[in-house]
Protein backbone atom coordinates (compact mmCIF):
# COMPACT_ATOMS: atom_id res chain seq x y z
CA UNK A 1 0.00 0.00 0.00
CA UNK A 2 2.81 2.36 0.85
CA UNK A 3 4.04 1.79 -3.16
CA UNK A 4 0.79 2.69 -4.41
CA UNK A 5 0.70 5.85 -2.12
CA UNK A 6 3.81 7.33 -3.42
CA UNK A 7 2.89 6.67 -6.95
CA UNK A 8 -0.29 8.20 -6.64
CA UNK A 9 1.34 11.52 -5.07
CA UNK A 10 3.61 11.34 -7.40
CA UNK A 11 1.14 11.05 -10.16
CA UNK A 12 -0.48 13.96 -8.49
CA UNK A 13 2.77 15.84 -8.40
CA UNK A 14 3.11 15.44 -12.07
CA UNK A 15 -0.30 16.50 -12.91
CA UNK A 16 0.25 19.84 -11.11
CA UNK A 17 2.82 20.75 -12.40
CA UNK A 18 1.55 20.33 -15.86
CA UNK A 19 -0.99 21.99 -15.26
CA UNK A 20 1.07 25.09 -14.02
CA UNK A 21 3.31 24.76 -17.09
CA UNK A 22 -0.20 24.70 -19.06
CA UNK A 23 -1.54 27.93 -17.88
CA UNK A 24 1.82 29.50 -17.88
CA UNK A 25 1.96 29.00 -21.61
CA UNK A 26 -2.15 29.88 -22.16
CA UNK A 27 -0.95 33.41 -19.77
CA UNK A 28 2.50 34.37 -21.44
CA UNK A 29 1.15 34.56 -25.56
CA UNK A 30 4.58 35.41 -26.41
CA UNK A 31 7.47 33.12 -27.34
CA UNK A 32 10.24 33.49 -24.37
CA UNK A 33 13.57 33.85 -26.31
CA UNK A 34 16.07 37.02 -26.26
CA UNK A 35 15.00 40.62 -26.69
CA UNK A 36 15.40 42.04 -29.92
CA UNK A 37 15.86 45.68 -27.91
CA UNK A 38 19.41 45.67 -28.28
CA UNK A 39 22.29 44.03 -30.99
CA UNK A 40 23.75 41.00 -30.38
CA UNK A 41 20.33 39.94 -28.49
CA UNK A 42 18.04 37.99 -30.86
CA UNK A 43 15.25 37.67 -32.02
CA UNK A 44 11.73 37.21 -30.33
CA UNK A 45 8.29 36.13 -31.84
CA UNK A 46 5.24 37.25 -30.86
CA UNK A 47 1.71 35.48 -31.80
CA UNK A 48 -1.66 37.98 -31.78
CA UNK A 49 -4.25 35.36 -31.27
CA UNK A 50 -6.74 38.33 -32.64
CA UNK A 51 -5.09 38.77 -36.04
CA UNK A 52 -3.70 35.48 -35.99
CA UNK A 53 -0.37 37.68 -36.95
CA UNK A 54 3.37 36.08 -36.16
CA UNK A 55 5.27 39.48 -35.40
CA UNK A 56 9.37 39.06 -35.78
CA UNK A 57 11.87 41.51 -34.19
CA UNK A 58 15.14 41.16 -34.53
CA UNK A 59 17.87 43.78 -34.68
CA UNK A 60 18.96 44.84 -38.27
CA UNK A 61 22.39 46.08 -38.70
CA UNK A 62 23.40 48.47 -40.94
CA UNK A 63 25.30 46.90 -43.93
CA UNK A 64 23.24 43.81 -44.04
CA UNK A 65 20.15 42.63 -45.73
CA UNK A 66 17.96 40.04 -44.25
CA UNK A 67 16.10 36.68 -45.70
CA UNK A 68 13.21 34.79 -43.49
CA UNK A 69 12.71 32.09 -43.88
CA UNK A 70 9.61 29.49 -42.67
CA UNK A 71 8.98 25.98 -42.07
CA UNK A 72 6.17 23.91 -40.47
CA UNK A 73 8.08 20.85 -40.13
CA UNK A 74 12.11 21.93 -39.50
CA UNK A 75 13.34 19.76 -42.61
CA UNK A 76 11.40 21.73 -45.82
CA UNK A 77 12.28 26.00 -45.89
CA UNK A 78 11.02 28.22 -47.97
CA UNK A 79 12.09 32.03 -47.88
CA UNK A 80 9.25 34.42 -47.20
CA UNK A 81 9.15 37.42 -49.74
CA UNK A 82 9.83 39.96 -47.47
CA UNK A 83 13.10 41.35 -47.99
CA UNK A 84 14.50 43.89 -45.01
CA UNK A 85 17.91 45.88 -44.61
CA UNK A 86 19.34 46.53 -41.49
CA UNK A 87 19.63 50.37 -40.13
CA UNK A 88 20.88 49.68 -36.79
CA UNK A 89 17.36 49.47 -35.43
CA UNK A 90 14.83 46.64 -34.59
CA UNK A 91 13.36 45.19 -37.74
CA UNK A 92 10.03 43.59 -37.30
CA UNK A 93 7.82 41.87 -39.94
CA UNK A 94 4.13 40.72 -39.35
CA UNK A 95 3.67 37.46 -41.02
CA UNK A 96 0.33 35.58 -40.80
CA UNK A 97 -0.25 31.69 -40.72
CA UNK A 98 -3.04 29.60 -39.70
CA UNK A 99 -0.88 26.22 -39.01
CA UNK A 100 -0.48 24.57 -35.62
CA UNK A 101 3.52 24.49 -36.09
CA UNK A 102 5.52 27.58 -37.03
CA UNK A 103 8.96 28.08 -37.00
CA UNK A 104 11.34 30.99 -38.61
CA UNK A 105 15.37 31.70 -39.27
CA UNK A 106 16.49 34.92 -40.48
CA UNK A 107 19.71 34.34 -42.96
CA UNK A 108 21.31 37.86 -43.73
CA UNK A 109 24.27 38.68 -46.35
CA UNK A 110 27.00 41.61 -45.99
CA UNK A 111 24.93 43.37 -49.32
CA UNK A 112 22.98 46.23 -49.16
CA UNK A 113 20.85 47.64 -52.09
CA UNK A 114 18.64 50.00 -52.69
CA UNK A 115 15.92 47.74 -54.26
CA UNK A 116 16.90 44.32 -52.45
CA UNK A 117 14.39 42.51 -54.53
CA UNK A 118 15.46 43.38 -57.73
CA UNK A 119 19.46 42.79 -56.68
CA UNK A 120 21.02 39.63 -57.81
CA UNK A 121 23.19 38.95 -54.34
CA UNK A 122 24.74 35.19 -55.29
CA UNK A 123 25.14 36.81 -58.94
CA UNK A 124 23.23 33.76 -60.39
CA UNK A 125 21.13 35.97 -63.20
CA UNK A 126 17.93 36.13 -61.34
CA UNK A 127 17.00 38.49 -58.95
CA UNK A 128 16.40 37.75 -55.29
CA UNK A 129 12.35 38.06 -55.44
CA UNK A 130 12.82 36.08 -58.79
CA UNK A 131 14.20 33.23 -56.60
CA UNK A 132 12.21 33.58 -53.57
CA UNK A 133 9.06 33.07 -56.09
CA UNK A 134 10.69 29.93 -58.11
CA UNK A 135 11.80 28.55 -54.33
CA UNK A 136 15.65 28.83 -55.17
CA UNK A 137 18.12 30.01 -52.63
CA UNK A 138 18.86 33.90 -53.16
CA UNK A 139 21.97 33.45 -51.34
CA UNK A 140 23.17 30.43 -53.30
CA UNK A 141 24.23 30.69 -56.72
CA UNK A 142 23.57 26.99 -57.77
CA UNK A 143 20.65 25.85 -54.96
CA UNK A 144 20.97 22.11 -56.50
CA UNK A 145 24.71 21.95 -56.47
CA UNK A 146 24.89 20.29 -59.86
CA UNK A 147 27.31 23.17 -60.89
CA UNK A 148 25.06 24.89 -63.09
CA UNK A 149 23.82 28.71 -61.92
CA UNK A 150 19.97 28.92 -61.33
CA UNK A 151 19.70 31.56 -63.89
CA UNK A 152 21.00 29.66 -66.18
CA UNK A 153 18.82 26.57 -65.55
CA UNK A 154 15.93 28.75 -65.39
CA UNK A 155 16.42 29.80 -69.14
CA UNK A 156 17.21 26.40 -70.24
CA UNK A 157 13.77 24.80 -68.65
CA UNK A 158 15.69 23.05 -66.44
CA UNK A 159 14.85 22.58 -63.01
CA UNK A 160 16.85 24.91 -60.78
CA UNK A 161 16.02 22.87 -57.56
CA UNK A 162 16.92 19.58 -59.01
CA UNK A 163 20.55 18.58 -59.77
CA UNK A 164 19.22 15.30 -62.05
CA UNK A 165 17.35 17.62 -64.44
CA UNK A 166 20.68 18.60 -66.30
CA UNK A 167 21.76 15.00 -66.69
CA UNK A 168 18.88 12.86 -66.65
CA UNK A 169 19.07 13.11 -70.59
CA UNK A 170 22.54 13.05 -72.07
CA UNK A 171 21.35 13.87 -75.48
CA UNK A 172 20.11 17.17 -73.87
CA UNK A 173 22.60 19.48 -75.87
CA UNK A 174 21.82 22.58 -74.28
CA UNK A 175 22.30 21.27 -70.74
CA UNK A 176 25.60 19.73 -71.79
CA UNK A 177 27.22 23.13 -73.07
CA UNK A 178 26.46 24.91 -69.97
CA UNK A 179 30.02 24.84 -68.39
CA UNK A 180 30.88 26.54 -65.43
CA UNK A 181 34.90 27.33 -65.07
CA UNK A 182 36.18 26.56 -62.28
CA UNK A 183 39.37 28.94 -61.62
Amino acid sequence: MIKNNTAMSISAKMRLFLLFVGISLISFPRVIAQSAGDPDNGQTVVYNSTTEDYDISWWGYSGRTYFIQHSLDLLTWTHLSEISTGGDSIITISMESPAANNFWRISSIDKVSSNPGAADFDGDGLSNSAEISYGTDPLKADTDGDGVPDGVEYQLGTNPKSSISNTSDPTNSLALKVHTPTG
